[in-house]
């Protein structure tokens, strides 16, 4: 089972502590994401808030890319 947690950005490193302390599960190493990545999602999720930007389900954009109906 996977759980997705929104940690506040103080508290992560505690966090983490405390996860590995308990022995429930090992962490994956994390990968650093550059902050330019970092400000070009923020730009489209901005983007689609504001209906600057439209989006479309996986499934009707399998059939574009691969022609299945």
């Amino acid at each position: 089972m996977k759980i997705t947690l929104d940690i506040p950005e103080d508290k992560v490193s505690f966090f983490l502590e405390l996860i590995e302390n308990l022995n429930f599960t090992p962490l994956k190493e994390s990968i650093s994401v550059p902050e330019w990545q970092q400000k070009e999602v923020a730009k489209r999720i901005y983007a689609i808030e504001t209906g600057e930007m439209e989006v479309k389900k996986w499934e009707d954009v399998k059939r574009e890319i691969f022609g299945k109906k």
